[in-house]
């Protein structure tokens, strides 16, 4: 990608449809898919609960979370049986008005098509289990690579035009639902140093920092995901941690197109990524304004060079000297300061 020592001005326009559940974007992975809320973003799927716990939603457009409502009470249905689909559309038009490396126009746009299955409900007898998978259709030029040249991108939907699998795993939850255990194709920015009041921003910074998307060999962000394992507990209500163990490289996403093609290399390691999270308010008798505190660390265990040493190599002047690990620490604070009359700040 380019870079430019150049300011950039973009006017852009978002549209989203949804389908299927609440498009609250409570993940950088953009879409509020059943079962995978991340810790401390407290989403809200409908305005009040139908029999037996099944979601209501009003026949009014302007109301309603979804845009086909219950479908005459057929997703209603599907709930009771196990399954739950949830296909949303967002397309956006981007124009770069000023500076950057030239000026001009795109549109791109993703389709998300997610399902949920409920074992329980399924099987009759695996309880407390979920399976989840979602498949991304990603097309449209990128404002960013053709317009801007900026490292951290101006979408948090552009990616390589192809129809690909993002996530697919199995969550199995113990100890009355206060910890959870999930395996199989995870993306760490669905839970981790999720933010629930930046991600209503489009830039990707919004989204998984440039801290983790530019020093990092293609980690698992949007769109792409890595064969992982992730342990979440939350003992009480005001507080959880949770660890995950990601492969440490996802491949290029112009060569894993179709996210199953993972070169296994032990020189590419394991991510791993922690986090501790308050949550302020957030229990179900407290009525104060709502706050979420997270500190998290990732290191990534493969072999990394120094940047100097990077430099020489390609100078042709001096060899790479492995420093080993890679590591860094962030953290995240979402803080209601002002609540009367349902309106927030």
């Amino acid at each position: 990608m380019k870079t430019s020592h150049q300011l950039s001005l973009t006017l852009a326009m978002s549209l989203v449809l949804a389908c299927g559940q609440t498009v609250t974007r409570a993940a950088t992975t953009i879409f509020a898919q059943p079962g995978q809320q991340a810790p401390g973003t407290f989403a809200v799927v409908g305005d009040e609960e139908g029999v037996a716990g099944l979601m209501y939603i009003p026949g009014s457009i302007w109301k309603r979370d979804t845009l086909l409502g219950d479908l005459n009470d057929f997703r209603n249905q599907l709930l009771y049986t196990g399954f739950s689909f949830a296909p949303t559309y967002i397309a956006e038009v981007f124009g770069n008005v000023a500076g950057g490396t030239k000026q001009g126009a795109i549109s791109d746009g993703v389709f998300n098509l997610a399902a949920d299955v409920d074992l329980e409900r399924v099987t009759g007898f695996w309880k407390n289990a979920t399976f989840h998978t979602n498949f991304l259709w990603i097309y449209g030029r990128s404002l960013s690579e053709h317009y801007v040249g900026d490292f951290s991108n101006t979408s948090n939907i552009s990616g390589f035009n192809t129809f690909r699998v993002q996530e697919m795993w199995l969550e199995q939850s113990f100890w009355n639902r206060r910890a959870t255990l999930r395996l199989g194709l995870l993306a760490a920015d669905a839970e981790f140093f999720a933010s629930n009041y930046s991600s209503l921003f489009i830039n990707g910074t919004f989204g998984a920092f440039t801290l983790v998307g530019a020093n990092l060999p293609n980690p698992p962000i949007y769109p792409m995901a890595a064969p992982a394992i992730r342990i979440f507990v939350q003992p009480v209500s005001k507080f959880y941690a949770q660890v995950g163990a990601y492969y440490g490289n996802t491949g290029a996403q112009d060569e894993n197109t179709t996210g199953f093609n993972f070169d296994f290399n032990a020189d590419n390691g394991a991510l791993i990524f922690s986090e501790m999270g308050f949550l302020l308010n957030q229990s179900p008798n407290d009525r104060g304004l709502v706050g979420t505190y997270k500190i998290g660390s990732f290191v990534h265990t493969g072999p990394f060079s120094t940047w100097n040493s990077q430099a020489e190599d390609a100078l042709g002047t001096g060899g790479l000297n492995d420093v080993g690990a890679n590591y860094g620490f962030y953290g995240v604070i979402d803080q209601e300061i002002y609540k009367a009359g349902g309106r927030t700040i």
